[in-house]
C-alpha cells in the first residue's frame, strides 16, 4: 500500500499558506509506523504559484493544469493496481487524484462521494478568488471554461454519479445549477431528522458504482478560525466552517458506511500550522486513514 503525500500551495492566498504544512505527521503516529505500507509512502511536490495567479489567471490555471498531468502520471506509476491513498494539501490535489481513476476506469463506472462544506464548483468566470481548489470538480462534470484543464478531462462523469455529506456554503449560480440538476446533498438537517434513512441513501450511491472516489475535506467539520490570527481556530485546516457537520455525526456516518471493494480516498485540508487545533485534527486524521486501510 502506497500512501502519497500531495503537497500543494497552488493559489493559496497568504493568510492559508500552511495548508499542506508537515502532511507527514499524518503518518506519525505509532500505530502507523508500525504498518507494513509506512515505508511506501511518496511526495509530490507543486509550485508555489500565488503570486502568478495574481498577475495572470490563465497562466495560474496553465500551471495548474500542467501540474496535475504531472501528478497523475505520479499517481499511476506509484498505484498502479493498488488502492490509492492521497494526502494533501489543498483541495485541488484531488482533481489530479481524481484524473488519475479515469486512466483506470470508464467515467459511467466511477462515482464521487464528497464529504466538504465547499462544492468546489465554480466556473472560473464564477470563482472570487481564482484558487483551483473551488473549481476542481465542475470539469469532470460539465464543460470547464477553461481549455488547459478541460482539455486533461477526455470524459465526463455523470451528474448523477456525484453525491456530497455536508452543510454546503455554496454562491448562488451554482446552487442553482445544483437544484436544476437534481444533485444530492445530505445535510445536517437531513441527517438529524432521519439518521437511518439518509445512511440507507448514502450506502445505496455508493453500492451501485464499480468504483468509488471518495474525497474527504477535512473542513466539512465545523470549525471557527480567528482571520486576524492566521494560526488561531479550533480545528486545522485551511478554511474552517463554523457552519460544518458536528464531529460526532461525521464519526457516526463513516463508522457505518461499508466501503466497496474498489475505492480510492483523498484526505485534504490538514493544516498543521494552526497549531492550537493541530493535535485534535490531527487525532481525526489519523483515524480516517486507519479507517480505509481496514476498509
Amino acid at each position: 500500500m502506497t500512501i502519497n503525500l500531495l503537497n500543494c500551495n497552488l493559489g493559496i492566498r497568504r493568510l492559508w499558506r500552511g495548508v499542506s504544512c508537515d502532511l507527514k505527521a499524518c503518518l506519525e503516529a505509532p500505530q502507523m509506523i508500525a504498518a507494513p505500507w509506512r515505508k511506501e509512502s511518496s511526495i509530490f511536490t507543486f509550485s508555489d504559484s500565488s503570486s502568478l495567479k495574481a498577475l495572470n489567471r490563465n497562466a495560474y490555471l496553465e500551471l495548474v493544469a500542467r501540474e496535475c498531468a504531472q501528478a497523475v502520471d505520479f499517481l499511476l506509476a506509484k498505484n498502479q493496481q493498488e488502492r490509492q491513498i492521497v494526502i494533501g494539501g489543498d483541495h485541488m490535489v484531488s482533481f489530479a487524484s481524481l484524473l488519475a481513476d479515469l486512466r483506470r476506469f470508464p467515467a459511467s463506472e466511477v462515482a464521487l462521494l464528497m464529504f466538504d462544506s465547499h462544492d468546489d464548483f465554480n466556473l472560473t468566470a464564477e470563482s472570487e478568488t481564482g484558487n483551483f481548489h473551488g473549481m476542481w470538480v465542475r470539469p469532470f462534470f460539465t464543460h470547464f471554461d477553461n481549455i488547459d484543464i478541460e482539455a486533461l478531462v477526455a470524459q465526463k462523469i455523470p451528474l448523477e454519479n456525484l453525491l456530497y455529506v455536508g452543510n454546503l456554503d455554496m454562491e448562488t449560480p451554482v446552487a442553482n445549477f445544483f437544484r436544476e440538476k437534481k444533485i444530492r446533498v445530505l445535510g445536517q438537517q437531513q441527517w438529524q431528522k432521519d439518521f437511518a434513512g439518509t445512511l440507507k441513501q448514502l450506502q445505496s450511491f455508493v453500492d451501485q458504482f464499480p468504483h468509488l472516489h471518495l474525497s474527504f475535506d477535512l473542513d466539512v467539520i465545523a470549525g471557527k478560525v480567528d482571520f486576524a490570527q492566521a494560526t488561531s481556530g479550533n480545528w486545522a485546516v485551511n478554511l474552517p466552517y463554523e457552519q460544518g457537520l458536528p464531529l460526532p455525526l461525521v464519526q457516526k456516518i463513516y463508522q457505518q458506511l461499508h466501503l466497496p471493494k474498489t475505492f480510492n480516498f483523498d484526505l485534504v485540508e490538514y493544516n498543521g500550522s494552526r497549531l492550537t487545533a493541530a493535535e485534535s485534527t490531527l487525532a481525526f486524521a489519523q483515524e480516517m486513514i486507519q479507517w480505509v486501510l481496514a476498509g
